[in-house]
C-alpha cells in the first residue's frame, strides 16, 4: 500500500517479484517448521531443542546462503529471461532483501521453537513488533530512498524479529541458550558430511 502511494504500480510490481522470491525461500522453512513443531513439542529437554535448532540454523545459513550467492551471480540474466528486460529492476531491489530472506526464515524456523513451548503470548507480540517497525520504517525510508527504502525497511523488521526471538529465549533460559545455540566449525562440518551422505 505504501509503495503504491509513494511510489506508483511500476514500482509495486517490481518489489512484488522481488518480496515473491523471498517468499520462494521461505517456503523451506515454513514446511520444515511444520514438521518440526512435533518433533519439538515432544522434547522434554531444553538442550536437546537448541541442538536441533542448532543443526536447522546451520542447514539454513547455507541453503540460502547458496541460493543468495546464486542470485547475486546470475539474477540479473534469469530475470530478463524469465520475466523480460523490463524485469531486470528487481536485481538491485532484491539485494536489498538478503537480509530479509535470512531474517524471515530464521524467525519463521525459531518462532516454531517458541510454539512448541506452548505458544506463549510472545510469538504474537514480537512479529507484531517488527510489522510495526517495517510501517514506521516504510514512512520515512520510502520517500527517502524509494523502491530501496521498502526493501530496506523489510529487511531491518525481519532481521529485527528474529533477534529479539533469540534476546527473548536467551533471558528466559537464564541466558544459556545461546551457548548451546552458538555453531562452531565442527557443527558445520557434522552437518556437511550428513547432506554429503544424504545426497
Amino acid at each position: 500500500v505504501l509503495i503504491r502511494h509513494y511510489l506508483g504500480f511500476a514500482e509495486l510490481g517490481i518489489y512484488s517479484v522481488a518480496a515473491g522470491i523471498v517468499d520462494m525461500l521461505q517456503m523451506a522453512s515454513n514446511l520444515v517448521g511444520s514438521l518440526l513443531l512435533v518433533k519439538l513439542s515432544d522434547m522434554k529437554d531444553d538442550i536437546q531443542r537448541w541442538e536441533l535448532m542448532k543443526k536447522l540454523f546451520i542447514v539454513f545459513l547455507l541453503l540460502l546462503g547458496t541460493a543468495n550467492l546464486g542470485f547475486v551471480l546470475l539474477g540479473k540474466p534469469l530475470l530478463g529471461l524469465m520475466y523480460g528486460k523490463s524485469f531486470i529492476p528487481v536485481y538491485p531491489v532484491y539485494l536489498w532483501l538478503i537480509p530479509a530472506s535470512f531474517g524471515l526464515s530464521f524467525g519463521s524456523m525459531f518462532n516454531t521453537y517458541l510454539w512448541s513451548k506452548g505458544f506463549p503470548l510472545i510469538c504474537v507480540l514480537l512479529p507484531l513488533i517488527a510489522l510495526l517497525v517495517n510501517i514506521g520504517l516504510n514512512l520515512f525510508l520510502i520517500p527517502a530512498l524509494g523502491i530501496r527504502g521498502a526493501s530496506l525497511s523489510t529487511s531491518i523488521a525481519y532481521v529485527l524479529w528474529f533477534v529479539m526471538i533469540l534476546l527473548y529465549e536467551q533471558k528466559i533460559s537464564g541466558n544459556t541458550m545461546l551457548r548451546h545455540l552458538m555453531p562452531r566449525t565442527k557443527d558445520f562440518s557434522a552437518v556437511l558430511r550428513s547432506l554429503w551422505t544424504t545426497v
